[in-house]
């Protein structure tokens, strides 16, 4: 590999979400939110947020591009993301494979697959980034996207479990599971672990208890995002 699940880099060395299996691991490659750090042993939310953009000008059926009204995109800021086209015949989940910097008004995308039907410009689309773009603390706004097994600095490059054995600090005390059927695993809002019933309204399931945990607590466990 390029880069090893342990490691960092300042420049990208593969697509952001690139998926990779390894042992035991799903993994995708990530790229840290460029105004913070990420905490360690916890789980990582992304910043990436969703665009309600009309369409910019009209797209035959067939293309493999389509314009919508964005002044800020920067450079394939939406790549491996999706637009969902709210057209006559709606379009549903087509991948971005990337986009042009905003020319202070529009911005151009291309997508994985052909447009199904024509589209006119003025057309309602709801536009996603990447999950694993600008990646960043958890939060009440935020969902866990990954859990790296490294300590990123603001704006590197790195891998994400997303499934598979992996360790996260606990909300409060040792970890769980020395109580009796303490095996499903929950993220508290800023990434640390707990049972359900440790934490607020709205926490993320985050996977399980795999070992018997006969001599106690525990924070190793499987994690089970995205498989």
């Amino acid at each position: 590999m390029k880069q090893d699940f342990w490691t960092t880099s300042t420049t990208p060395n593969y697509p952001i979400g690139y998926k990779v299996e390894l042992g035991d691991w799903v993994a995708r490659y990530c790229h840290a939110n460029a105004a913070a750090a990420i905490l360690q042993h916890r789980g990582v939310g992304s910043a990436s947020i969703a665009h309600e953009q009309n369409t910019a000008a009209n797209a035959l059926s067939g293309a493999t591009t389509i314009s919508i009204v964005h002044a800020t995109a920067t450079a394939d800021q939406f790549a491996g993301g999706y637009i969902n086209v709210w057209n006559a015949v709606v379009m549903r989940e087509i991948s971005i494979k990337g986009n042009d910097v905003s020319d202070g008004v529009n911005t151009t995308l291309y997508l994985e697959r052909k447009l199904s039907a024509d589209v006119a410009a003025g057309t309602f689309t709801d536009v996603h980034e990447s999950p694993w773009n600008s990646c960043i603390e958890m939060s009440t706004l935020r969902s866990a996207v990954c859990v790296p097994l490294v300590t990123p600095a603001a704006g590197e490059y790195f891998w994400g479990i997303t499934w598979g054995p992996v360790i996260c600090t606990a909300h409060a005390g040792a970890g769980i599971g020395a109580g009796a059927n303490e095996r499903q695993v929950y993220f508290w809002q800023d990434g640390s672990i707990g049972l359900l019933s440790d934490c607020a309204a709205g926490c993320q399931y985050g996977g399980f208890l795999y070992h018997t945990t006969s001599l106690g607590d525990d924070i190793h466990f499987c994690l089970q995002l995205w498989p």
